[in-house]
């Protein structure tokens, strides 16, 4: 079973280790809510048969969710009926007044049309018939969708009716399995419309070792207004791109099957398959070119390439000697402990600097494309090169706060520039922006991915095999301020582009004045001199030596990289 949204590295975790905050990367949903004190919310004294997993989950999430409001909203119980629907199969919901506007087009078989007010199931539809497919159409019947009162009670018709169509088809005790499976697609269509909150399947440690029978393919996908499915942004380790898939390639259909009306939960389902088979996935790109590309199923399928280290580190020399980490994960464990692999990294490259006689002058720690990871990681990090101050607080809804500070055991006290990019998140952002704001670094690269939350992790109720991962917390930086659906703007603005030189002002394209020194110091003496760091480089600068030389050797130049080693070079050169 698949999670919802990106999957987090760090879902493959035993029992053991299920009640430890952590960090993750997704899509970020703007709020106006503000938390609530806890209360008994609305409906719980009910008793639900057919949808009591719904209920048991939000008596769980209750008391800890950021915003408990949402657990009754009716766009939740609504999308648990709609994917609940679809995983049995070849039959969807639809409002019934656009069904029976439309029932000449959808054609297919009425499961029931009296037992529910509002809705109805179809069996068999046609949804590839061209006068449901236009954009005007879809948008008519997620309007009349919008029109539905649709509470729990609303919900435990649907799951009842879903009910009686497995006891049809099965017997014994293959019907409990199967209803078990639209449960927990009811689930997954519930959390999918509360904020920042996920279902997967856990993976238990003696499992892992086991030959894999099954593989899950991991696609981020976004939905436009008209159901369209895209993919969303891959990282450059995302395996995969390697075999052609872009970002904005719209998803057609997946083995055959139209995706269009189905909900992104469903179309996660569909991306698994046993290994030894493929699954073929049919993309339109750029509007006019329909391609069909394969996904081979094998048992070392790894989302994520093989090929990328957790920490990967090296000096680079020129003008100035710079020592570059990237930092891809903050994970801990014997063979994978991210602040060990850190140091160590650190300690070998000084002695190598040591005995080839070169001094070094400056760190570069490179977090681009890091989502986070475990919490205790993060502060860890952070104490590794911050010497004093407060690193981070959390308020959750029923603690007081809870702050950490550095511990005046820094790595080293060499000057800093952390190298960020949009799909820096969550606690690499804090790491960030921690940095930044006790004045200990200088930010460089693109504005990060703005994903500022602490989840926890808690048994599905009734499912001990399944996880829900929901937030707890904003981060807060030592200002008080959260960078969430914000990000953490650089000092510099050093795109990933060939043809992209650094911008020595305050970004602007697409930032509020505020929003491009919200994060920046408020002691002046601790402001760049952009203008006299700007003609430096373009005086002594060697980005485009080093990008040509790289480029007639074959390779493919890291720009904002290359960049950057002229940016700190001229930070270092014009200091005073």
């Amino acid at each position: 079973m698949k999670p919802l949204s990106h999957r987090s590295p760090l879902t493959l975790i035993g029992s053991f280790s299920i009640f430890l905050f952590f960090l993750t990367c997704q899509l970020p949903k703007q709020k106006s809510e503000t938390l609530t004190t806890f209360s008994t919310l609305p409906g719980l004294d009910k008793t639900y048969l057919y949808s009591k997993r719904i209920t048991e989950t939000k008596t769980l999430l209750q008391r800890n969710i950021i915003y408990p409001k949402e657990l009754n909203l009716p766009s939740a119980h609504l999308a648990a009926a709609i994917v609940a629907t679809e995983r049995l199969g070849n039959h969807i919901l639809l409002p019934k007044s656009f069904y029976h506007k439309y029932n000449t087009a959808i054609k297919g078989k009425v499961i029931q049309d009296g037992e529910m007010a509002d809705v109805i199931v179809i069996q068999n539809p046609d949804l590839e018939n061209p006068n449901l497919k236009t954009d005007e159409t879809i948008l008519e019947l997620e309007g009349e969708f919008t029109k539905l009162p649709f509470g729990q009670g609303q919900l435990e018709e649907v799951m009842e009716v879903l009910n009686k169509q497995i006891h049809k088809k099965y017997k014994e005790p293959d019907s409990k399995q199967e209803w078990e499976k639209i449960e927990i697609a009811a689930l997954e269509g519930y959390v999918s419309k509360l904020f920042s909150t996920t279902i997967f399947e856990q993976v238990l440690w003696e499992d892992s070792f086991k030959p894999k029978s099954f593989i899950t393919i991991s696609i981020p996908i976004k939905e436009s207004k008209t159901k369209r499915k895209f993919i969303d942004l891959l990282r450059k380790s995302h395996s995969i791109k390697k075999l052609g898939f872009q970002t904005e390639d719209e998803i057609l259909s997946i083995n055959g099957n139209s995706v269009r009306f189905l909900s992104i939960s469903t179309i996660n389902s569909m991306l698994k398959g046993k290994v030894g088979e493929s699954i073929k996935i049919e993309i339109q790109r750029n509007t006019n070119q329909i391609l069909f590309l394969n996904i081979p199923l094998m048992a070392n399928w790894s989302d994520e390439s093989v090929e990328d280290k957790i920490v990967e580190a090296k000096i680079l020399t020129g003008k100035y000697n710079f020592i570059h980490m990237k930092v891809l994960k903050f994970l801990k464990g014997n063979d994978s402990d991210s602040i060990k692999l850190i140091k160590d990294n650190y300690q070998s490259l000084m002695e190598e600097a040591k005995t080839k006689n070169i001094t070094i002058h400056g760190f570069i720690l490179d977090l681009r494309d890091n989502s986070g990871g475990f919490l205790d990681m993060v502060i860890e990090c952070m104490r590794l090169f911050v010497p004093k101050g407060l690193l981070l607080s959390i308020q959750n809804r029923n603690a007081p706060p809870n702050e950490s500070f550095a511990t005046n055991s820094t790595m080293t006290d060499l000057p800093l520039v952390v190298l960020i990019n949009e799909n820096t998140g969550s606690g690499s952002e804090q790491i960030a922006g921690v940095i930044q704001y006790q004045n200990r670094g200088r930010v460089l690269g693109t504005k990060s991915f703005g994903q500022g939350i602490i989840h926890n992790l808690r048994h599905v109720p009734g499912f001990e095999t399944f996880l829900i991962k929901f937030p707890t917390s904003f981060l807060y930086l030592p200002d008080g301020k959260t960078f969430h659906g914000i990000g953490i703007t650089p000092d510099i603005w050093i795109a990933d582009g060939a043809n992209e030189n650094p911008k020595f002002s305050k970004p602007s394209s697409n930032l509020t004045e505020n929003e491009s020194v919200e994060m920046q110091p408020k002691d002046s003496k601790f402001l760049l001199d952009l203008p006299t760091i700007s003609q430096w480089v373009e005086k002594n600068g060697s980005a485009n030596e080093r990008i040509q030389f790289e480029l007639k050797a074959g390779q493919s130049p890291d720009y904002q990289l290359i960049h950057s080693l002229d940016v700190f070079s001229g930070i270092l050169s014009t200091r005073n």
